[in-house]
């Protein structure tokens, strides 16, 4: 008797301690994260896209196991790590063509705001970039293709980029040509 006249008040106590936390009466753990990952400038969300581009599409890094989703000017990672962001992080934004088969970008981070990120197309089924960092420091990375939004695309600017090194090996300017975006494709198309 004497046991259940304790438990019974530190049951009722549970009880409507849970009843709160399922009623909301503070803000829930999404809440907090999505808040949090608002004010974050290298989410997703918070950076602006840009046009297509004929590399759009899922990259792999070997050295680092890891993808990357290249869309529309971003290149943000696909697979999060331990003690980076739970969210989408974009590392490279405003990346456009610069020539057939190259690309120029921002570092995203605050921290690398004076860097540039170079893109260039090096085979059917391969993508190089070249970080670069003040003061002088680089980084190069091989991307390994995975899956491209537009295939046909970004085999065209593969050959007009063998056209455009093989007629800069010679010096002519004969080689020299741009690739047109697909008709089929649209700016506002994620």
């Amino acid at each position: 008797m004497f046991i259940r006249r304790i438990l019974n008040p530190i049951w009722i106590m549970i009880f409507i301690l849970f009843l709160l936390f399922l009623n909301g009466c503070g803000k829930s753990v999404y809440q907090k994260l999505d808040e949090s990952f608002r004010k974050d400038p290298t989410h997703i969300l918070n950076v602006p896209p840009k046009a297509i581009t004929a590399i759009d599409g899922t990259w792999f890094i070997p050295q680092v196991g890891s993808q990357y989703r290249l869309s529309r000017g971003r290149l943000y990672n696909v697979v999060r790590f331990p003690g980076t962001s739970p969210w989408p992080s974009v590392l490279v934004r405003d990346i456009e063509q610069v020539a057939p088969g190259r690309y120029r970008g921002i570092p995203a981070q605050p921290r690398w705001k004076e860097g540039t990120v170079t893109f260039s197309i090096i085979g059917k089924d391969k993508l190089f970039s070249r970080w670069r960092y003040p003061p002088g420091k680089k980084l190069d990375v091989v991307y390994d293709k995975v899956k491209l939004k537009n295939e046909q695309w970004f085999l065209r600017e593969y050959e007009a980029f063998l056209r455009e090194s093989q007629a800069g090996d010679t010096g002519s300017q004969a080689g020299r040509a741009q690739t047109a975006r697909p008709s089929g494709d649209r700016v506002g198309q994620t």
